[in-house]
């Protein structure tokens, strides 16, 4: 009785990788992620107030605001803390799998940060590819931030109009990838990554000459698409390449460079829109947009038949 019990136990406790075995897990996850989203949609919210202010705005706005963003936090730690369970028992499980259903230890499996942050953000080909459409993508997305509002602000278009027109970017973006992530899984990644680059430099030029708010709505909504096409999919590559061992490194060697394009895009772009003008800035990140998507489609290679469920399969 005895025996047969702990055989139970041990069935119950059993670990599985898939998304289905895991879903209590993936939709704490989830939730967590919600707060983060929050948090930033309170910060785009709560900075431009802070600057109205100034100009005479009541600061009531403001106050709740920090609070919700506190109470996020507050509840996105607890239930991190809490609740989510830690996941390197999948990653033992992941490497002992792949080594039963390939017969070979594949990809490098020891290497030290150094070797990680080079082999990410150069010698691999690939990665390299990945890292520097990251970059570049939210390079994109920091000029949608500060040039865009000023550029159609030059119109005299009115701030719930300038709202709306950025809203598409991360409106369209945020749902249609729950499309593109699960398209990548099917017909690869590449095939997704540079034509994604490539749309929204285009949604950039059509924002730039179309000069009427039906043009802006186009060159926006295409901006969406761009970067659902490419924002799932570029985290997609690097899991399928990089090993289980160094997948986490990897990853936050490449939101290293990713999240650059913020820092560049605010700076940079912004220091070349003081010097040249805003056109000439809106019109080379269009440019770095359609090369990006060209050296993609050049030095990358397809990914997803590396990741783990396609080998299981």
């Amino acid at each position: 009785m005895d025996s047969k019990d702990n055989e139970e136990n041990n069935g119950a406790n059993e670990i599985k990788l898939g998304l289905r075995q895991n879903i209590q897990q993936f939709l704490i996850l989830v939730l967590v992620n919600a707060f983060v989203g929050a948090m930033i949609g309170l910060e785009q919210t709560v900075v431009p107030l802070i600057g109205k202010n100034e100009f005479g705005i009541e600061s009531n706005a403001i106050i709740v605001s920090f609070i919700l963003g506190i109470a996020f936090t507050v509840l996105g730690l607890v239930i991190s803390w809490a609740i989510v369970k830690d996941t390197r028992k999948f990653t033992v499980l992941e490497i002992e799998d792949d080594l039963a259903l390939t017969g070979r230890v594949r990809n490098k499996p020891d290497l030290n940060f150094k070797q990680v942050f080079l082999e990410t953000s150069w010698m691999n080909r690939t990665l390299l590819s990945v890292s520097q459409a990251g970059l570049i993508n939210n390079l994109i997305f920091g000029v949608t931030w500060g040039l865009f509002t000023l550029y159609y602000a030059s119109f005299s278009v009115g701030i719930s109009e300038i709202g709306f027109l950025k809203a598409l970017h991360p409106g369209i973006w945020g749902v249609l990838q729950l499309v593109t992530g699960s398209l990548s899984d099917k017909v690869g990644r590449k095939v997704l990554i540079y034509p994604g680059m490539i749309v929204q430099g285009i949604g950039i030029w059509i924002v730039l000459y179309s000069n009427f708010i039906f043009g802006w709505i186009v060159g926006m909504s295409l901006l969406g698409l761009g970067t659902a096409l490419v924002y799932p999919t570029l985290l997609a590559a690097i899991s399928d390449v990089a090993h289980p061992k160094w997948r986490a490194t990897s990853l936050g060697v490449y939101r290293f460079w990713r999240d650059l394009g913020f820092v560049f895009g605010a700076i940079g772009i912004g220091y070349l829109a003081d010097l040249y003008g805003l056109n000439i800035a809106i019109q080379l990140v269009a440019f770095l947009a359609v090369g990006s998507g060209i050296f993609v489609m050049v030095a990358m290679r397809e990914t997803r038949l590396l990741g783990y469920s396609n080998r299981r399969a």
